[in-house]
């Protein structure tokens, strides 16, 4: 007869998380995984500098920190990825292809190369892009080199010394602003750029007598305080002096001891 203590024991080792457990769903997998070789593959140029031709971008940037961007949709989401890369990024031309450059290139699968064409050239006018190529290949499922998967709509792969560093990939609708954040500071990070920083706005204190309310400079501030020692014998001279500093919107400081 088992005893209640180790049937209660038992029970509380069946329920322990267990990494090996096969019923657990793992992390979504697509393309190249860290620690594999980028290879060579061909894709047709749409707006980079070989525009209309056939060519080997993942060959022509070679060892250098590439970030590559393989896709079944164009959303928003990823343009705004791009357009926040492309400024970091150097552009394709062979002039840029110094060792230590960084690149970034994007491929589209379709099997409907014309409209593809016509959607990444409005993607890089909507999105201003300049330094990243966008290319497509005619092949939905990518080339079988990369291993992207079925369900994948965005995959990202990020390499340099054609050894892959970083992978994310994501199903259709899971490329959000909470992914892009991601993806955004795991590019940077890859390509040695630094994080923009913003400076907060200084607010300087108020000046007296000023009734808007709103920030000024230190020499606005000295030119607002001007003043006089009005030093009059009567009351009638001392009111024509305050009217007219008054007009001026200055700060009037009397001498009173004239009046005495």
């Amino acid at each position: 007869m088992t005893s209640p203590k180790l049937a209660a024991l038992c029970l509380a080792l069946y329920l322990l998380p267990t990494a090996g457990r096969g019923d657990e769903p793992g992390p979504f997998r697509s393309g190249l995984q860290v620690g594999e070789t980028a290879g060579a593959f061909y894709v047709e140029d749409v707006t980079g500098p070989q525009a209309g031709d056939e060519l080997c971008y993942a060959s022509a940037f070679a060892k250098r920190a590439v970030v590559n961007v393989q896709t079944r949709a164009l959303t928003r989401e990823l343009g705004t990825f791009l357009r926040e890369l492309d400024p970091l990024v150097a552009a394709a031309g062979v002039e840029n292809r110094k060792s230590d450059s960084k690149h970034a290139f994007l491929v589209l699968l379709t099997d409907d190369l014309e409209k593809a064409e016509g959607d990444l050239l409005a993607f890089a006018k909507e999105y201003s892009l300049s330094n990243i190529p966008l290319t497509m290949l005619d092949n939905p499922a990518g080339d079988p080199s990369y291993k992207i998967a079925p369900e994948a709509e965005i995959t990202v792969m990020m390499w340099s010394e054609t050894k892959v560093r970083v992978n994310h990939a994501f199903r259709a609708g899971a490329f959000d602003a909470a992914a892009r954040l991601l993806v955004t500071g795991a590019a940077r990070a890859h390509i040695g750029a630094q994080p923009p920083v913003r400076k907060p706005p200084v607010r300087k204190p108020p000046v007296p007598g000023e009734a808007d309310g709103k920030d000024t400079t230190a020499e606005e501030a000295e030119a607002k305080k001007k003043s006089i020692t009005a030093t009059v014998g009567t009351l009638e001279e001392l009111q024509k002096e305050v009217v007219a500093v008054a007009k001026e919107g200055s700060v009037v400081v009397v001498d009173l001891w004239a009046l005495w």
